[in-house]
Parts: structure tokens; sequence; C-alpha cells
């Protein structure tokens, strides 16, 4: 501090610049400087009707596709094949057991990385009993004897009960997901989506009702030019010979264009419509996000 103050004090006594010193002429011989000049204007991205289209009905599919309970049970098998050394489990937050490590057993498991993971059943969660809760947030690798692995990096919760005769899920998913190898069905961790999604599901005698929030991208079902899909409190429920539905689903172009399709009406069958960005009516088949209440 003090040779800082010496070198201001210095400058300060050797007085104002002369008019011919390279200070006072500036360094800049162009003159005034020019106006900043912008890239332009640029038109906005678009998604032509047909990609719009097949890209919906892509999400949908995709989006009824995740299931949560085969990443829950996969990594509850793994678990069991540990040890107390590897991966070395302990008591963490709640109901969850953790880990952290980068070991492999004996047998052949890999754990890479760090958990704190959950599946139960039959269980009370604060003053509720749930006949299946699962929970996780995990940024792991797990390896399977054979090879194959299992990459999490994210959060997940899932609750199920049944109550007088209503079945309930409650689904969070957030991150992303991938198995490679042979050790898992094929499922849509195989994909490798990215996932923001919540999915609550009800069904009683004659009625079910889905709710779905967020959505997933860079999943391999979508076409080329589409990055995602989102739900926007996309509502759907079939009761008896009749389908309602509400909300909206967002279709993302790999450009940059966002397209929102607006739904008030859907036939028996749940192919419900909205209106694209030329007007038209775009209809797509919502039947299959009913799955999510399905127990």
């Amino acid at each position: 501090m003090r040779r800082l103050g010496l070198l201001w004090l210095a400058s300060a006594c050797a007085g104002p610049p002369s008019a011919d010193s390279p200070v006072a002429q500036g360094t800049d011989s162009g003159g005034d400087p020019s106006a900043y000049a912008g890239p332009g204007d640029r038109p906005a991205p678009t998604l032509d009707a047909a990609l719009i289209a097949a890209g919906a009905q892509a999400g949908v599919g995709a989006i009824a596709a995740i299931v949560p309970h085969p990443l829950y049970e996969a990594v509850a098998e793994a678990n069991r094949q540990g040890n107390s050394s590897c991966p070395a489990p302990y008591p963490a937050v709640g109901v969850t057991d953790g880990w952290s490590n980068d070991c492999t057993t004996a047998s052949g498991w890999a754990f890479v990385g760090r958990s704190q993971f959950a599946w139960l059943s039959n269980i009370m969660v604060g003053e509720e009993r749930w006949d299946q809760y699962g929970e996780f947030i995990t940024n792991a690798r797990i390896g399977h004897p054979s090879g194959a692995t299992l990459d999490i990096d994210g959060y997940g919760e899932l609750s199920e009960r049944t109550v007088d005769g209503r079945f309930e899920r409650d689904s969070w998913l957030f991150g992303s997901f991938l198995h490679e190898g042979a050790w898992l069905a094929p499922s849509w961790l195989d994909g490798g989506a990215s996932l923001s999604l919540r999915t609550l599901g009800e069904q009683t005698a004659g009625r079910t009702a889905v709710t779905v929030e967020g959505g997933l991208s860079r999943d391999p079902s979508l076409p080329d030019g589409i990055l995602g899909v989102s739900a926007r409190h996309l509502q759907l429920t079939q009761d008896g010979s009749d389908c309602s539905v509400g909300g909206s689903l967002v279709v993302l172009g790999t450009e940059g264009a966002r397209v929102e399709l607006v739904f008030d009406e859907a036939d028996p069958s749940c192919q419900a419509c909205a209106t694209d960005q030329d007007g038209g009516a775009l209809c797509l088949d919502l039947a299959p996000l009913l799955v999510a209440a399905r127990p």
C-alpha cells in the first residue's frame, strides 16, 4: 500500500502532460470513435407445421415412457450387492442411505461418485403412509459386473399409495440419466435425455387423471430439428367415455424456435387439438400420458 501511495504522489507532482505528449494526444489517430454497428435484425427462428406436429407427438411418447421404477430398482439392486467397505453406506438425510466412494467389490460391482438413496415399501413419510416411496440425490456411476453402466446426475422423488380404492402417484425427476450395456431391460434410461419433469397420476374405477409439468430435451426419439418438449400444467382426464384436457405443450427447436400448443378440447380417445402458428388445427394423441396414473 505504501508503494502505491508513493507512485500516486510522484504522478501528481509531475503535473499535467504536455500538449505534444502521447497521453494528451491519445493513441488513436483515427479521430472520433465510430458508432456501434450491430449484427442487424435477424429473422426469428421458425418451425414448420409438420415438424411441430412430429416433434410434439414424439415428445408426448417420450414423456409417457419416463416410468421411474426401473431407475429406483436398478440402484436398489446395486446397493444390495455392495458391502460395508464398498460402497460403505451410512445413514444419511431422512430415510436415505448415503455413500461416497470410488471402489469395486470382489464380485465386480463398481461405485464411483456419491449418492443418497431410498427405495422403501409400506412406510410412513411424515403423517402419510405410502405403499412405495423413493428418493435420491446422486452424482454417480454404477458399474455392473457385465461391464454395463448406469450414470445418474440429478434428483428424484416418487410416492405411491392407494386410499379408499384410489391409486395416487407423484413422481419428480430432474437431471440426466443414462444406461449403457446389457444390465437393464431396454427403457428410457438408454436414451440419455435430460429431464425436468413432474407427473401426478390418479386412478379410480372408471376415471384416470394425469397432470404433467416440465419435460425433456435431447431425447433420441425426437426428430431432427427438435431439441425438447415441455408441458405447462398439462391436465388430461379420462372419465368413462369422456376425455378432457387443459394446459399446453411447448415445442423447442434446435435453432431456438419455441411454439406453444394450447389445448382446450379432446375427443373420447384423448385426441386433443390445439391451434398451430399458422392458425390451423394440430391434433395429438395424448392418451399415452395416462400411463402415469396406472399402478
